[in-house]
């Protein structure tokens, strides 16, 4: 341990030299919000240790760029919603907490006080982006419009053809992007970070879709519930493969095939199947709701780095 925090005192001298002598130094603003390199330090090492990487220049280097932009967004989701009357849930706050911790808070809080980093802060983090995806559910809610006679129709299909229905389970990984170069950077984070620590891991730290509590596991999927594009891709996967990256607009997926199954049509729960249609459209509306409007706001922001 004594070792380890050595190691993390070297670290911090070589890349925050400048910033030790005065930890709350403006480092961007958002408008009339800032950033200071006090709470870009812990973003960072906050991001290194919990997923149990190498504490060295070249991780802390290529962590910067990401927390930084976390750390903005996360202004200006919280600049947003805080104009509205959101009753925050709590018990969805602790669900990410316990599943952050793997199901105990207490010795991640232990984590965060033996490495000198601020709990309080992750822990802002967490609020901020589950409020955030409540924000989102209850503004668009009301627009979002799911065709169900077309789901209708599908399921009339697979029920007149009495066709066998191949399922996949399938976990996901959701990014979003600004333009070309920062698309670039996230695919190329995102590849290290599942080829480091898996897919699982990655999913719960870095995936933007409300799946991320789950590790990005979507359950089982029927083929149906799939669009052409998706279809195509995972019917093309072993067991146990990733995806390359999807591209869709302002967002990249990663998939990965868990497993697969095929079910006869006799068995086949067509209420659940039709419940299942309905909620995989709804989810990837309000992921492009959240992805659009973000980037709107980023966009109508005055962000001066300092």
């Amino acid at each position: 341990m004594v070792s380890r925090l050595v190691l993390l005192f070297f670290f911090l001298s070589l890349f925050f030299s400048n910033i030790l002598a005065n930890e709350n130094k403006i480092i961007v603003k958002i408008d009339n919000q800032i950033i200071t390199s006090y709470e870009l330090k812990n973003k960072i090492l906050t991001n290194i240790i919990l997923l149990n990487e190498e504490l060295n220049q070249n991780n802390i280097n290529k962590n910067k760029k990401l927390a930084l932009d976390s750390l903005i967004n996360s202004r200006i989701k919280r600049k947003e919603f805080e104009k509205y009357n959101i009753d925050i849930n709590k018990t969805n706050i602790l669900s990410q907490l316990l599943a952050v911790s793997e199901n105990n808070i207490n010795a991640l809080k232990k984590k965060f006080e033996v490495n000198n980093l601020s709990y309080e802060m992750f822990e802002e983090d967490i609020k901020i982006e589950v409020t955030w995806k409540q924000f989102i559910f209850q503004m668009y809610n009301n627009k979002v419009k799911i065709n169900e006679k077309e789901i209708d129709k599908q399921i009339d299909k697979i029920k007149k053809n009495r066709l066998d229905i191949e399922e996949f389970r399938i976990s996901e990984i959701l990014i979003s992007f600004n333009d070309e170069t920062d698309k670039k950077n996230k695919i190329s984070f995102i590849n290290k970070k599942i080829n480091e620590n898996g897919f699982d891991d990655t999913a719960l730290r870095y995936s933007e879709s409300s799946s991320a509590y789950e590790k990005g596991d979507l359950g089982w999927l029927n083929a149906a519930s799939l669009s052409d594009q998706i279809s195509k891709i995972i019917s093309s996967l072993n067991v146990g493969d990733i995806s390359p990256p999807i591209e869709n607009m302002n967002d990249v997926l990663f998939l990965k095939l868990i497993d697969k199954r095929s079910s006869k049509a006799q068995n086949i729960n067509y209420d659940t199947l039709r419940e299942n249609l309905i909620n995989k459209k709804k989810n990837e509306l309000f992921n492009l709701y959240s992805g659009s409007y973000l980037s709107k706001l980023r966009n109508n922001s005055l962000i001066e780095y300092k």
